[in-house]
């Protein structure tokens, strides 16, 4: 079969365009070698993928999501006036995961999570907390919060006194202003005056 004028041409230019190709691979390094087949291409997405695992500290290992709440102020015939809590996970358990108490001042001073203010989350229920006070009397004028982090609060509270003497603990956003502070981990071991309660936390008696 005679080739037509059309086809020739077009013959010629898909030969002239080649030749062009490989001599701009040639220039430029790149081999025109064809991959064998069921060779793994490379992958343009070499960067790890962030994830949202918390960090790692000597003693505070926060878990990646959790939940928490903080009731009133109750009487305990042997602790005096406690202020009870709880935290929940709400991911994967792992035994080192510890959530933290931070008591504030209403001036710009951070506040302090000290060791022996971490408690361990239950593997598949809510994790109770109590908040022992010196002398059994809390003070007024705080700020007290659960931290997942120290920069994440789970539920706080207000301590105020109230008319006929008493102080009530009244909840707040984690985000007021009181407990809008930084927060700072201390692996110092501050005495616990409840060594008997596992769930206690003391109430640090310089705050």
């Amino acid at each position: 079969m005679t080739p037509t004028p059309r086809r020739t041409a077009v013959m010629a230019a898909a030969t002239i365009l080649m030749a062009a190709t490989l001599a701009w691979l040639s220039a430029t390094g790149v081999s025109a070698t064809p991959v064998a087949a069921g060779t793994p291409t490379p992958s343009w997405a070499a960067s790890p993928i962030p994830t949202s695992d918390p960090t790692i500290t000597d003693w505070w290992t926060p878990a990646g999501c959790a939940t928490g709440q903080l009731s009133g102020l109750v009487a305990d015939p042997d602790l005096g006036t406690v202020l009870p809590g709880e935290a929940t996970l709400c991911t994967t358990y792992t035994d080192n995961y510890r959530f933290g108490v931070a008591v504030f001042r209403p001036d710009d001073r951070p506040a302090f999570v000290f060791r022996a203010q971490l408690v361990p989350y239950h593997p598949t229920d809510a994790s109770p907390v109590r908040i022992v006070f010196p002398g059994g009397v809390p003070p007024v004028n705080r700020g007290v919060c659960l931290m997942r982090s120290e920069q994440v609060r789970l539920a706080c509270v207000e301590l105020v006194g109230e008319p006929d003497g008493t102080v009530a603990a009244r909840p707040i956003p984690v985000d007021d202003p009181l407990v809008d502070s930084l927060v700072v981990f201390d692996g110092e071991e501050i005495r616990n005056p409840t060594p008997g309660c596992a769930n206690c936390v003391a109430f640090p008696e310089e705050q």
